[in-house]
């Protein structure tokens, strides 16, 4: 048993399904021991779920999230003049087309068990079987959305097997855009993927030496060098690892050259993902032609702007939080101490953060990060004597302060950033971590949180000011807007979900990716399906995925084990013909 939509609290596959009679005799269906209708009267109780879609009916269209047995629909047959209903568990339409008593809504109404199927168009009605809210609450919640598809929060990637991807991820030489690759590694692992990153950190105390080369012109040549020497060295893992795609963080060392090698000689499919303001750097519009897909933490102008210097598809990608790293955490009492304050900040000491904590040397404060020093009304207040804070230091910081303010970065010495819109990962993470924060207003951030329950924003030094004498009075209140603010960080903002929409997106808009994962797919099938060695079979799909497609790996592993196999020697010719040829 399967769905075709992926964010389920519930493991489709362990779904138990049955039938019974209810009270006045009439069939219903029970998953997992849980009634999906009224086990006393389902048709009265259909009757007021339709009773209340039609009080609230504005189209003549309805989209149904459940099928069950229909008796929620019955009623509705004549009411609208189209139908479609999305059923996540196959075996339950089959259970239906089964019941006579449903023929006539069968021939009426359109069922599908595939979420891409469903029109969600602004001009249709939407009814949920109030049962299912149990089992399904992020596909309800992604079916309910009109413009779900262009939304970032949650994608289906129903299209996909994970399990048989591989993805090539190029890592920065340092910065900020080094964790967030750290981050999509991670992520990645979490869906299944088998990922192999290319991590140039190795490359950072060259990079430095050649900055501080006083000569400029000299130090940019040998800045263009090395970069081509990480692009070959990343080219060399690039055939050997053979990827569907290939990830590149903002200010990974990649040239047009290797980018352009990528699409000529290879079926890879390529994506930037640009985590930095449009603004305040410029560099990609060299490069804005040169990926597959494109990705920004701003929306318009920039994406018509891409698009005028040669982008393909491009779209809005937020910054999110990572499960893995970014947590609750229960810390001793000494961890407690000094890491926790009533006001803290942990980032760079950007012009505009240098200004307004000078203002909150009032408070109970601390300041964590780089970038501090020569400012002697601060230098109290700053741990670590200005130190570089590590990810799972900061997430210590996050868990123990009980206010996290979350400045976004400026240039100017004014506060805040005029129209400023991209949301910093900062305020993803800081929420994950169960932690509250007092956020400056962003004009992309209501769609992300919801101020006032979600999050709480400030757009002043008084209105900070007032902020956080209240809330650290009201403990209560802060409580509430974590637990709001966490679950819906869990729900929609974790990098998963990114990684999710961009191969969603690649099989959606790239042919080359379509047809180089179909092609492969079908290859391993048939492959396997020649084997016929059930036991084989069974033991390499109990493999790892980083195992389960790399021959050496698999080679390496079954060694020890080859006398548990007939026709080993065969049946490794046939993996070595498909693994060698693969792609």
């Amino acid at each position: 048993m399967n769905s075709d939509y992926p964010h389920s609290n519930i493991n489709l596959s362990m779904i138990t399904i049955k039938t019974e009679s209810a009270r006045n005799g009439k069939e219903i269906i029970l998953l997992n021991e849980n009634y999906v209708h009224s086990k006393y009267n389902p048709e009265k109780e259909g009757e007021k779920i339709a009773a209340k879609t039609l009080s609230e009916k504005k189209y003549d269209s309805l989209r149904v999230f459940g099928l069950g047995f229909g008796y929620h629909i019955i009623p509705l047959l004549e009411e609208y003049k189209q139908i479609i209903v999305y059923e996540p568990v196959k075996d339950v339409v089959e259970l239906a087309e089964k019941q006579e008593f449903l023929s006539s809504l069968l021939s009426k109404v359109e069922i599908t068990t595939d979420f891409r199927k469903i029109n969600r168009s602004e001009k249709q009605d939407v009814m949920i079987l109030p049962s299912y809210k149990n089992f399904f609450p992020e596909s309800i919640l992604a079916f309910s959305e009109s413009s779900v598809i262009d939304s970032p929060h949650i994608i289906p990637s129903d299209t996909v097997d994970f399990n048989g991807l591989r993805v090539i991820v190029d890592y920065p030489v340092y910065g900020g855009s080094y964790t967030t690759a750290r981050y999509i590694q991670h992520a990645c692992e979490k869906l299944g993927v088998q990922v192999k990153i290319v991590d140039n950190a190795h490359a950072e105390t060259m990079l430095h030496a050649i900055t501080s080369v006083e000569n400029k012109s000299h130090s940019s040549y040998m800045a263009l060098k090395l970069t081509e020497l990480l692009s070959d060295l990343f080219w060399e893992e690039f055939k050997a690892f053979k990827p569907h795609l290939a990830i590149f963080p903002a200010q990974s060392p990649a040239t047009k050259h290797l980018l352009n090698s990528i699409r000529e000689f290879s079926d890879c499919t390529s994506v930037f993902w640009f985590v930095e303001d449009y603004k305040r750097f410029d560099y990609w519009k060299e490069y804005a032609g040169s990926f597959d897909l494109f990705y920004g933490i701003q929306k318009e102008p920039f994406l018509s702007m891409l698009k005028s210097h040669g982008a393909g598809f491009c779209d809005y990608l937020p910054m999110a939080a990572s499960s893995e790293l970014h947590e609750r955490l229960e810390l001793d009492s000494a961890e407690k101490k000094f890491y926790g304050s009533d006001v803290s900040f942990m980032g760079a000491g950007y012009p505009n953060r240098h200004a307004l904590f000078a203002q909150l040397t009032e408070f109970d404060l601390k300041v964590w990060g780089t970038g501090w020093e020569n400012n002697r009304q601060l230098e109290p207040f700053v741990m670590k004597n200005g130190e570089r804070v590590t990810i799972e230091e900061s997430v210590k910081i996050y868990n123990s302060a009980k206010i996290n303010i979350n400045l976004h970065s400026a240039m100017s010495t004014g506060y805040f950033e005029e129209n400023g819109d991209f949301v910093n990962p900062r305020t993803f993470e800081i929420i994950a971590c169960g932690g509250f924060q007092l956020v400056d207003e962003r004009i992309l951030l209501p769609e992300l949180f919801e101020p006032g329950r979600d999050v709480v924003t400030f757009s002043s030094i008084t209105d900070l000011k007032e902020k956080i004498s209240y809330y650290l009075a009201n403990p209560q209140e802060r409580q509430v807007i974590v637990e709001n603010g966490y679950k819906k960080v869990i729900k929609f903002h974790l990098y998963r979900h990114r990684i999710e929409k961009i191969i969603n997106d690649a099989f959606q808009n790239s042919e080359k990716f379509r047809n180089y994962y179909s092609m492969e797919k079908q290859k391993r099938e048939k492959i396997l399906g020649s084997i016929k060695d059930e036991k084989f079979i069974n033991y390499l799909n109990s493999l790892p995925v980083e195992k389960r497609n790399s021959f050496n790996a698999i080679m390496e592993d079954i060694k020890s084990n080859q006398s548990n196999f007939e026709n080993y020697e065969v049946i490794m010719l046939i993996l070595d013909t498909f693994y060698s040829n693969s792609g």
